[in-house]
């Protein structure tokens, strides 16, 4: 009577197809993650957007965007007028890369009559890339933002003279952000960058 088992030649053929059905799991499981990433980040970027529109429709223009046609604001000062919530770090993670998005990133606000169209750009090295015309304006803007903030938190009265030192000090703006300039904020929060 002969043993019946499988030969070699079978062995690698059934190793070889459940390879392949791993391969083809593997790839599979990575597409969906990649979408999966994608749409979080898309939801992100659309939660941005509706932060800054928020801002407009219920907090009015910031001063700084009263008088343009196209203004800047900060994902920190959505956080501050409290439309964008960050995690109990103080960050907001993108999820394509698991680390935060700079707090500095900023959505570019085109007015045209009484309608809004909102760009979010992930850092300031992006605007610069899509929009170098734009970066200095978007700077001050941020700078504009912080020295609001720094008055909405009481750190000055009716009218602040500061400069971007003590923004830092404060950590509302890193502190290679900006060249250290005056700026005066008034009693309307009206705020001038010299």
């Amino acid at each position: 009577m002969k043993n019946k088992g499988f030969t070699l030649v079978e062995m690698l053929a059934v190793v070889i197809i459940l390879a392949l059905f791993g391969l083809i799991g593997i790839v599979s499981v990575d597409s969906i993650v990649k979408k999966g990433t994608e749409k979080a980040y898309q939801a992100q970027i659309s939660e941005i957007k509706t932060a800054a529109e928020n801002l407009i429709k219920i907090d009015g223009e910031p001063t700084w965007c009263s008088e343009e046609t196209t203004c800047f604001v900060s994902l920190r000062y959505l956080s501050h007028k409290k439309h964008i919530k960050l995690n109990e770090n103080g960050e907001y993670i993108n999820p394509k890369t698991d680390k935060p998005f700079p707090l500095e990133m900023v959505v570019l606000v085109n007015k045209y009559g009484s309608n809004y169209i909102f760009e979010v750009y992930e850092s300031l090295d992006a605007l610069n890339a899509e929009k170098p015309g734009y970066l200095n304006k978007a700077k001050k803007n941020v700078v504009a933002a912080a020295a609001t903030m720094y008055k909405d938190k009481g750190y000055c009265e009716e009218i602040c003279t500061l400069n971007v030192s003590n923004l830092v000090e404060k950590k509302l703006i890193p502190s290679e952000f900006y060249n250290n300039v005056q700026i005066v904020v008034d009693e309307t929060n009206q705020v001038q960058i010299g």
